[in-house]
């Protein structure tokens, strides 16, 4: 049956990219709650916020998150472009810890720096200067796929080997993953600190070696 918390996908033998997130998105909230659920998240902002210290006021960035209604939607200025910055690839890399291989990456061009940071084009250091000075990454680097691909949709088969997925559907980090997961993705379940269904995973039957009957209205031999 369908269900609007159904996740669905189909593992190929593409690479998966990642759309990141859409600056007018709710990468916001994603961040508040990252920030009480998830210490390697929170590891990696720090990080990205040492870095952009001596091109910014720290705090100005840190607001960019704050829960408050008067927070601007856009990326223009420096505060809220530095902050999805350091939002992004602190995200990016935290799907690295939970065993997710990143292949390519989407999104508006206001992530190059992000991008080239996590593509290994840039240093963090050097990445950071550049989002703070709203610069663009040199389009020549070889090292990282780049699609203008629009955040907001499913997983999308672009035609060049590559299956997009969203790194925050919805706002949500858990359901990124598992859109992840079902398209191919490995995913360490165990290292994930979000809130999981209260069950126990068990073992299904090896039907070649047990003859019990799981089936409803199976009929006798």
């Amino acid at each position: 049956q369908d269900s609007p918390h159904l996740v669905q996908g189909v593992q190929s033998e593409e690479r998966l990219g990642y759309v990141l997130p859409d600056p007018a998105g709710l990468w916001r909230r994603a961040t508040r709650e990252l920030l009480d659920s998830s210490p390697v998240f929170a590891e990696q902002l720090d990080a990205c916020l040492t870095a952009l210290g001596p091109h910014l006021r720290i705090g100005d960035v840190r607001a960019q998150w704050a829960d408050s209604a008067s927070v601007p939607s856009g990326t223009t200025e420096p505060a809220a472009r530095c902050a999805l910055f350091a939002v992004t690839v602190a995200l990016v890399r935290t799907w690295r810890k939970l065993g997710v291989r990143v292949d390519a990456f989407a999104g508006d061009p206001v992530h190059g720096p992000a991008a080239a940071c996590l593509a290994g084009a840039l240093g963090l250091d050097a990445a950071a200067r550049a989002a703070a000075l709203g610069e663009e990454p040199d389009p020549a680097q070889p090292t990282w796929l780049w699609l203008r691909t629009p955040a907001g949709q499913g997983p999308d088969d672009t035609g060049d080997g590559v299956t997009y997925v969203e790194l925050l559907p919805g706002g949500s980090v858990l359901t990124g993953l598992l859109h992840a997961y079902v398209n191919g993705a490995d995913v360490d379940w165990t290292a994930v600190g979000a809130p999981l269904p209260p069950a126990e995973p068990f073992d299904l039957p090896t039907y070649a070696f047990q003859h019990d009957r799981y089936w409803l209205g199976a009929p006798e031999r």
